[in-house]
């Protein structure tokens, strides 16, 4: 079986605020290239955020999901990647999403925040049962000032993909609003301390299809059991992969990869445990999970690349 990487109501309405304006102009202060200390609350979603799974999420779910554009070889410009917001002027994303095959194709331009329906220009709304509209405040778009891979990411054909991360420099700082925030970096590592609840994907591209953010509810499934897998796929897990899902219809997608998997913690604060690596094709099947880059073995090459 051949293995890939895996990467609504629509109105101009009130802007869907959460936190008071002294909080956000508090967390905006602390926007800079490094990534912010969980104990100040700011690397967390607004106080109505929902965990919520389902074929679309809430506008203002997952504000640190981001989106890379790319200019295309063929011309043009199109999302061929996804990432993590982890600090004002840096996105986490899949080293796949920045050298190897993706260079054939296009360069990474531009990464694009608070991003809901990348197929439309300005506020995105969902209008809920009780006749609310919600809507963001569009998408910002911020050109990309580097990328910095690992260096040992072993590209650009290998099948396993190890060390599957790289870092996108933003030339500019990120806003920090309802819903464009960072995320809280990993405090464990889920190979040695297992989570003790579900995890979950933000995809673009499964089910919907249609470029609507969505979020799915992926179990963890240990390293042991996933090798066993894809042993027989002739594709071999390294310490700094983890795996997530094999239920069928929930997984991340192609063009999803570099994508955030996420863990809520029990202060309630959002971690970033994985990255979206790679998975089968075609997405989505029972008892054949993904494959994530594991952040937290990743903590200290990550401190070596940000410079403010």
């Amino acid at each position: 079986m051949k293995l890939l990487p895996v990467a609504v109501a629509i109105c101009a309405g009130l802007v869907f605020g959460h936190a008071s304006s002294s909080a956000v102009s508090s967390c905006q202060a602390k926007m800079t290239a490094f990534p912010i200390d969980p104990v100040s609350k700011c690397c967390t979603h607004g106080p109505k955020y929902k965990m919520v799974a389902g074929v679309t999420a809430q506008v203002d779910q997952h504000p640190w999901a981001a989106l890379i554009d790319y200019e295309l070889k063929k011309g043009g410009k199109k999302p061929l990647c996804s990432g993590t917001l982890i600090s004002g002027r840096y996105v986490l994303t899949g080293a796949h999403c920045v050298v190897g095959q993706v260079e054939d194709v296009g360069t990474p331009t531009s990464v694009r925040l608070g991003e809901f329906d990348f197929n439309h220009e300005g506020p995105d709304c969902k209008i809920e049962a009780d006749s609310n509209s919600y809507c963001t405040e569009g998408a910002v778009s911020i050109e990309v000032e580097t990328t910095t891979p690992h260096p040992k990411y072993a590209y650009p054909n290998h099948p396993s993909k190890w060390n599957d991360i790289a870092l996108v420099r933003l030339k500019k700082t990120a806003p920090y609003t309802d819903f464009i925030r960072p995320i809280c970096l990993p405090t464990r590592n889920p190979e040695t301390n297992p989570p003790d609840q579900s995890l979950y994907v933000v995809s673009w591209h499964q089910k919907t299809g249609n470029g609507i953010k969505s979020l799915y509810e992926v179990p963890f499934v240990n390293q042991e059991k996933c090798k066993l897998i894809y042993n027989k796929r002739k594709v071999v897990l390294a310490e700094g992969q983890l795996c997530a899902g094999g239920l069928e219809g929930n997984d991340a997608c192609k063009g999803d990869g570099g994508g955030p998997l996420v863990y809520e913690n029990n202060e309630g604060l959002v971690e970033l445990f994985g990255i979206v690596s790679f998975g089968p094709n075609p997405c989505g099947q029972k008892d054949f999970p993904s494959v994530y880059t594991n952040v937290y073995v990743y903590l200290d090459w990550i401190k070596t690349v940000i410079a403010e």
